[in-house]
């Protein structure tokens, strides 16, 4: 690479695209993880300012893709497993993996040139994979300019495709095995209407309720505020606790909760009342999370690996990138029974 115009520099280029040095200097020099738009307005800037580029073309490693995951700072523990899935998944296919955390009350602010990582400043994301739940319409106007997939929170109406679990065949998993044990009278706790997955939960335990001829009622559904189905701490006093515990003085046998947490918050919550668990009431979890800490009593729920979630979430943006006109799609990995302290053992 050589100058026609002296005049004409690195610095000078940046400036003008609003990109950093570095990024001209690697698109110039055909450095691999430079998105091709980017690379190709550097280049014609270039040109217009008189570089003479010599082998651009000829020395240009394969594209790479780059791929940004975003995740809220105040769940860095529940998103480990899914972002190490997805760091072993990049590897094989030849992605390049950036991070960025923020607050969940600032996800508008990934629109702010001022705030906005630098690869998406710079026009340099291929793909996006969300983790945690984020605002419907942030995501709706991603999805609509970048192949957008999210892990296990849907958005019905945008273009963003969705890995998670089945929530069906989890909650038949444990709803089976507490009618082994003899329970009829089951109720669901944690039921939060702004979670896609905690409504798809309670649907499937509705949906096993009525496949019993058992008999349901709404007092038996119990809702938590969405701080306490975002925490990833356990709740140890609150209305909902406290409605649990008195539908159970009623004659409810067991709760199928929405997730672990709060099955743990649950149980010791009961314990505190001086009700038995599992002899009095039993407790069943969802998605067994390793990043809760040792607690009593272990829980009987189900597990899903979230390393594999990880993994087929960036194969799908891999399917997207070549076939990106097909629909959008919601990818559903199994569960399995995990049996613990909180629930009694089934009948012969």
């Amino acid at each position: 690479m050589g100058f026609a115009d002296a005049s004409a520099n690195l610095d000078s280029i940046a400036r003008k695209l609003n990109v950093s040095v570095s990024t001209v200097s690697r698109a110039l020099r055909g450095v691999r993880g430079i998105h091709s738009a980017t690379r190709n307005r550097i280049v014609i800037e270039a040109r217009r300012q008189g570089y003479v580029l010599r082998g651009v073309e000829r020395h240009r490693e394969a594209e790479v893709k780059n791929i940004l995951a975003l995740c809220h700072i105040r769940s860095p523990r529940g998103s480990a497993e899914f972002l190490e899935g997805i760091c072993q998944a990049a590897q094989p296919l030849g992605f390049n993996l950036m991070t960025h955390f923020l607050p969940p009350e600032d996800s508008a602010s990934i629109f702010d040139p001022a705030r906005q990582p630098p690869c998406l400043r710079e026009n340099s994301v291929d793909g996006i994979i969300f983790l945690h739940r984020w605002p419907h319409d942030v995501v709706a106007r991603l999805s609509s300019q970048i192949p957008c997939v999210a892990v296990v929170h849907r958005y019905p109406g945008t273009l963003t495709e969705t890995v998670g679990f089945d929530d069906r065949l989890g909650m038949d998993l444990l709803m089976t095995h507490l009618l082994g044990t003899g329970a009829r009278r089951i109720g669901f706790y944690g039921y939060c209407q702004e979670m896609t997955w905690s409504r798809s939960r309670v649907s499937a335990w509705m949906e096993t309720m009525l496949q019993h001829r058992l008999a349901t009622a709404a007092e038996d559904v119990i809702s938590i505020k969405l701080e306490e189905a975002l925490s990833e701490a356990l709740v140890a006093k609150s209305y909902s606790l406290e409605v649990a515990a008195e539908r159970t003085r009623q004659g409810i046998q067991a709760w199928v909760c929405a997730n672990d947490s709060t099955a743990l918050s649950l149980c010791h919550f009961f314990q505190k009342r001086g009700i038995k668990v599992p002899s009095q009431v039993q407790v069943t979890g969802f998605h067994r999370q390793s990043h809760i800490p040792d607690a009593t009593p272990v829980l009987t729920t189900v597990r899903v690996d979230s390393r594999e979630v990880g993994v087929a979430a960036l194969r799908r943006l891999a399917h997207r990138f070549r076939y990106p006109k097909e629909p959008p799609r919601v990818i559903l990995l199994p569960c399995s029974l995990e049996m613990g302290e909180t629930t009694l053992a089934e009948r012969p």
